[in-house]
């Protein structure tokens, strides 16, 4: 089967969706950054190993209950200022944003995480030179972005730069915020969004 693997998309409006995530070849994926009281509509694509993807399954919908201690707020990543997924050419410019509105959680100790998966390797943005470094071929070489206590961000540039020069394929930006400040990636705590750039000749 040439059947890579699976991409979740989401969001607040139906055929809109505002959050994306590469989920591999799981057949199953919880979302965990949801607010409450919202209604979240969810649709999937199927992508082989040439990176082309299908077109959205039927999509569905999701009545978040409320009550409980709650997400920790909206995190968001755009590309030229949309949600993506984008498609740009060789003469283009790309320009990457994160912000967040976490709410009451403001001063909880975070691991920030603004990290890209490219044909070429998984890259992240170091805060302190405020550049982007090659980490190696797997999210488990990655390092944080940043450590220390949440805050509202105002959306805030982390890339802009021309595509030209930049190999054709597919550049997946992450942005996340991991409740368990250790400096690894874990699952259970992280919220997350993303947004998919493909690059054409």
């Amino acid at each position: 089967s040439d059947l890579a693997g699976y991409k979740v998309y989401y969001g607040n409006s139906s055929g809109s969706y505002s959050f994306n995530v590469d989920i591999g070849n799981q057949t199953s994926y919880t979302a965990t950054n949801l607010v409450e009281g919202k209604i979240y509509f969810f649709a999937v694509s199927a992508y082989d190993f040439s990176g082309n993807e299908s077109g959205y399954s039927n999509e569905v919908s999701y009545d978040v209950p409320t009550g409980g201690s709650g997400p920790i707020g909206p995190i968001n990543i755009t590309a030229n200022d949309f949600n993506g997924p984008i498609t740009l050419g060789p003469t283009d410019t790309l320009s990457v944003k994160v912000d967040t509105d976490v709410g009451t959680n403001a001063g909880l100790p975070v691991d920030w995480w603004v990290v890209v998966d490219t044909p070429f390797g998984w890259y992240y943005f170091d805060v302190g030179s405020m550049s982007w470094v090659l980490a190696g071929s797997s999210h488990t070489d990655l390092s944080f972005t940043y450590q220390g206590p949440l805050f509202d961000l105002s959306p805030f540039e982390v890339l802009n730069m021309s595509t030209s020069g930049l190999p054709e394929g597919i550049y997946t930006f992450h942005f996340a915020v991991d409740t368990n400040m250790n400096g690894s990636i874990d699952s259970g705590e992280l919220f997350f969004d993303s947004v998919v750039v493909n690059i054409t000749p």
